[in-house]
């Protein structure tokens, strides 16, 4: 449990599984036999930029505009709100191109407007499921870490993270 939310809730009600998918999941995607889901919170709550580093406010004018000609992530300004889509359940048989598949969801986000894709995988399932990250304008190599906070004094005030600290 964090602060008052059950983070793990799913694994024991199928009802509220089922809530929850009817929710969240706004995609399905199959491509050959590569497949996922995408899950999409935005309409739950805002993420907001809070700050963005010295180098990315400098070149973000030049990338913002050039990103309408050429692929180009979009740099966000400090309080700007972004969208962001979870790509999860993938499946990515060996010997199998992620890039179909990744490029429906890309093009489906980009029709949504979704600012950023987010997809990770588990390397506990193969290496070759690297793939999905090839070709990626950015890619974090980070390990998750779960921790049973029962017990423990709740979080009173938002949590704030910097991506880099992952």
């Amino acid at each position: 449990v964090f602060a008052d939310h059950d983070m793990w809730p799913l694994m024991d009600n199928p009802a509220l599984r089922q809530e929850s998918y009817d929710k969240y999941l706004c995609a399905k995607i199959s491509k050959g036999s590569t497949s996922c889901k995408i899950w999409d919170v935005s309409h739950e709550y805002d993420r907001i930029v809070m700050g963005v580093p010295r180098l990315y406010r400098t070149i973000r004018p030049l990338c913002n505009a050039l990103g309408k000609i050429i692929a180009l992530p979009k740099i966000p300004a400090s309080g700007d709100s972004i969208k962001i889509w979870s790509l999860f359940d993938l499946v990515l048989p060996e010997g199998e191109s992620p890039v179909p598949l990744l490029r429906t969801a890309n093009n489906m986000a980009l029709k949504a407007k979704v600012d950023y894709l987010v997809v990770s995988v588990d390397l506990a399932q193969g290496s070759h499921m690297l793939a999905a990250g090839r070709g990626a304008l950015a890619s974090l190599d980070f390990h998750l870490f779960i921790s049973d906070l029962e017990g423990k004094q709740a979080v009173k005030s938002p949590t704030y993270y910097d991506i880099r600290y992952l």
